[in-house]
């Protein structure tokens, strides 16, 4: 699952995970992502969030999805720098950090990595 504010970003990111073979479920908010996570029977292995979303950022996001589905992965994105007080909150629970931009093949690359 995709969160990000930006629909370009997220198209970006479906494009380049199903052609890596991933089924990937996309979200600009995250009153969507709940409801994708709801409404999927399946499981989610990962979750790819920003971390600075508008209302409800992606800390907040993360842990509500894994509150239902706990055996989820997580990768947190930014523009900001991993060492942001923000994205170190963020990731002290052992979760990885992309930095935006980033080039297609660092994502799958990193994507691979996180699910292994």
């Amino acid at each position: 699952m995709v969160v990000d504010d930006s629909p370009s970003i997220c198209e970006l990111v479906r494009q380049t995970l199903q052609a890596a073979g991933y089924k990937v479920l996309i979200a600009v908010t995250a009153e969507e992502a709940l409801q994708a996570s709801d409404g999927c029977d399946g499981q989610i292995h990962l979750l790819l969030t920003d971390l600075i979303l508008p209302k409800v950022g992606g800390a907040q996001i993360a842990q509500a999805i894994r509150s239902r589905r706990p055996s989820i992965k997580v990768i947190f994105m930014s523009g900001h720098p991993a060492d942001d007080e923000r994205s170190i909150a963020a990731t002290r629970h052992g979760d990885a950090f992309m930095q935006k931009p980033f080039m297609i093949g660092t994502l799958r690359d990193r994507v691979r990595e996180v699910l292994k």
